[in-house]
């Protein structure tokens, strides 16, 4: 099957997705702005690239093949949907010990794309996908660097250090948006949810964060946001103390 406009089922800031088969989604760059096409194109060889680099693990979305021009990725696709949909819908049923394993995956999946050298750059809960057997897989990685390219994309304020725009995301931004999605894991919403962005920003600028009272890991999420770890492999190794 084609990707045609019934069976499109995402559109983001750099491409869209289409659902062609029962196990297959197809990731395409927008087209529909000649402004951003050479950026969307660029995020799409970006994806590409990477899940390359990546090959498969279980913590990564599976990518099944690539284009010849690096113009799509053709992935798994996971009926369970992302992280963060399945926490809205089942927030209620979901027992601690799940909401344990996923953190422990999560944190397992952002040090295996810092080890081989990429920087997200949008960690978010939405970015995890859980497969056939509920684990997490990490996925969406248009907005991304690797060695030899920067990052095109910044986080949301809820899960960004505080820092000039300007400056690049780094290993560093990466774990403070770490924090915001082991936040949401474990609270079911995003940091200072209905809060606006500039405020947001403030509050962390000045080191106020939100409570975490209650969250089983939440010495690990505050370790991220105040920059205690130097590495994802450190907050692998302070979780895995706790538990």
């Amino acid at each position: 099957m084609n990707p045609t406009q019934q069976n499109l089922i995402a559109v983001g800031i750099f491409s869209v997705v289409h659902h062609v088969s029962d196990t297959l989604v197809r990731k395409l760059p927008r087209t529909d702005d000649a402004f951003t096409l050479p950026g969307n194109l660029q995020a799409i060889r970006n994806e590409a690239t990477i899940y390359a680099l990546l090959g498969e693990n279980p913590r990564i979305v599976r990518c099944l093949s690539i284009g010849k021009t690096l113009d799509h990725v053709d992935l798994e696709f996971y009926p369970h949907g992302t992280l963060m949909n399945y926490i809205q819908t089942y927030k209620e049923s979901i027992s601690d010990a799940s909401r344990i394993r996923w953190a422990r995956q999560i944190i397992e999946a952002v040090a295996l794309v810092h080890d081989k050298g990429i920087v997200h750059a949008d960690l978010a809960l939405r970015q995890f996908f859980l497969d056939s057997d509920l684990n997490v897989r990490l996925g969406d990685f248009g907005a991304s660097g690797y060695p030899g390219q920067e990052a095109l994309g910044m986080e949301g304020a809820s899960h960004c250090l505080p820092r000039n725009p300007d400056e690049l995301n780094t290993f560093v931004s990466d774990l403070f948006a770490l924090g915001s999605t082991l936040y949401e894991l474990g609270l079911g919403e995003t940091p200072y949810r209905g809060l606006d962005d500039d405020l947001i920003e403030n509050l962390y600028a000045k080191g106020d964060f939100p409570l975490v009272d209650g969250v089983f890991y939440g010495s690990i999420i505050m370790g991220c946001w105040r920059c205690e770890f130097p590495s994802a492999k450190h907050v692998l190794l302070g979780f895995e103390k706790l538990f």
